[in-house]
């Protein structure tokens, strides 16, 4: 069985599709994308810092040696996560252990395995005693997703076949067999072979608007608005910008949500944004999530 699983997931994505801009998907739904203003972007203050990563290198190479994670998520443990990376030809191996802050317990311990390219992943979930199976093509979406646990006679889960429909890919969900008809997926593409559009189909309503991509001069994503895909209003609540430096690396990514759910109308507000801090090699150092602070968050940082 777990030959059969390896060979499906080494199964070529090669398609060759029309490509579309956002400015068709614009005209086609008569969208009225909101303009990103300084405004919105304002994060003064955004001065509690909720995840914070940090990462170490190998010498002067771009190979990870660990990398170090803080969390102060609201109603959650403070919690520590330590990865530490060793490379195996063109396999990567990373051990993860979580340790909540507030007593020292362990939270969980992973061991994953990565490779292809970070296309295939096995994780071990050690406290659990369970395995994942975890296959990307090569624009990130999902082929395959399965686990096994004690227990179980071979890995339970889901499979995601892509049909070449010309204009667009379809992805067809399947588990044990069966089609979920409430999960199929239709990705538009730009002409650099990237999502511009992402569709889903039910049962019960037409294709609804998912996400649409709008991407900067340098080919990187410079907004992604995210829609109500339970609604055919193509509402807009949720709203992802990015910004790059000089280096055309990312410098900072703000997330931005509607102010009123159902009428975006209203505005949005800056519910987070997350910086990106680079050495002098151009390797990423470390990367800090900073959201607007509570009245728990400001007792706590008085202690």
């Amino acid at each position: 069985m777990r030959l059969l699983i390896f060979l499906l997931l080494f199964c070529a994505d090669i398609y060759a599709l029309k490509s579309f801009s956002p400015s068709q998907f614009v005209n086609i739904h008569n969208l009225k994308l909101p303009a990103i203003s300084e405004k919105m972007l304002d994060f003064s203050k955004h001065a509690h810092e909720s995840d914070s990563w940090r990462y170490f290198y190998i010498g002067k190479s771009g190979k990870i040696d660990s990398v170090y994670n803080y969390r102060k998520l609201r109603n959650f443990h403070e919690l520590a996560q330590i990865h530490t990376y060793e490379y195996r030809d063109d396999t990567t191996l990373i051990a993860e252990l979580s340790i909540a802050q507030d007593n020292g317990d362990t939270l969980s311990r992973w061991v994953r395995k990565i490779s292809q390219k970070g296309r295939f992943e096995v994780s071990i979930d050690i406290n659990r005693n369970c395995t994942w199976y975890h296959k990307r093509n090569k624009w990130g979406k999902r082929i395959y997703e399965k686990k096994q646990c004690p227990g179980d006679e071979e890995p339970e889960g889901s499979e995601f076949n892509y049909i070449d429909r010309g204009d667009y890919i379809e992805s067809i969900k399947t588990k044990k067999g069966k089609v979920d008809s409430n999960s199929i997926r239709r990705y538009y593409f730009t002409d650099f072979d990237s999502v511009v559009a992402d569709y889903i189909v039910t049962t019960y309503q037409k294709p609804t608007l998912v996400s649409l991509i709008k991407y900067g001069k340098n080919k990187k994503v410079k907004t992604k608005f995210g829609f109500n895909s339970f609604d055919t209003l193509n509402s807009i609540v949720n709203i992802n910008h990015y910004e790059y430096d000089s280096k055309n690396r990312l410098f900072r990514e703000y997330y931005l949500t509607a102010n009123d759910f159902n009428d975006p109308s209203d505005g949005y507000q800056l519910a987070n944004y997350t910086q990106f801090e680079y050495d002098s090699l151009g390797r990423l150092k470390k990367k800090t999530t900073w959201v607007v602070p509570e009245e728990s968050d400001k007792d706590k940082e008085k202690k």
